[in-house]
């Protein structure tokens, strides 16, 4: 007598991975995931709940929901490279970039640049004039993080400022006396 079809001890292992890979890619919905698992339809709430009780299932989910935690934190670590460029383009930080060159008018958030977009505190915007009538006038009120702020913070990076905060006394270069002489007349 043979065995049916999708019944085998591997297609019941593939299924539970279907299963557990589901579950763990919709949010946590077992019916859906049974039936993203090839399970029956009419069955799919009930399978969804026994597989729930399953200890390898169970062992099975928090080994993916750990991976993917893990994969989510390595993709948003900084690295001493992002943050030391970031801290060039705060340095580096030019308003007029935040300006339309040929009308002169403030862009739309969307419509600046990513590095001016990410110097950006915030944004307020006011209308003048009542509301259904002409727009008598619109002000920008637009914040970005500060300068000064940013070029300490290179100078404590590049070690320009000592351990009680004074800056380094910096190596002039020699002064030299230059005397004119007035051609004579």
């Amino acid at each position: 007598m043979g065995n049916k079809a999708g019944t085998s001890l591997s297609a019941a292992v593939a299924r539970k991975k279907l299963f557990v890979e589901a579950y763990c890619a919709n949010g946590g919905n077992a019916t859906e995931a049974a039936k993203s698992a090839g399970y029956s339809v009419k069955t799919a709430g009930q399978q969804g709940f026994r597989l729930l009780k399953d200890v390898e299932i169970q062992q099975a989910v928090i080994d993916s929901r750990a991976k993917a935690f893990a994969h989510g934190m390595r993709a948003n670590l900084l690295t001493a490279e992002e943050v030391l460029l970031d801290l060039a383009n705060g340095v580096r930080f030019d308003p007029a970039r935040m300006y339309d060159p040929a009308t002169g008018s403030l862009l739309s958030v969307k419509d600046m640049p990513l590095e001016i977009r990410r110097e950006l505190e915030g944004v307020e915007v006011q209308e003048l004039g009542a509301p259904g009538e002409v727009l008598m006038a619109r002000t920008h009120k637009v914040k970005f993080s500060g300068k000064t702020a940013r070029r300490e913070q290179a100078m404590k990076h590049f070690g320009l400022f000592e351990k009680d905060n004074s800056q380094k006394p910096q190596q002039l270069p020699p002064v030299f006396n230059i005397i004119a002489v007035e051609p004579r007349r």
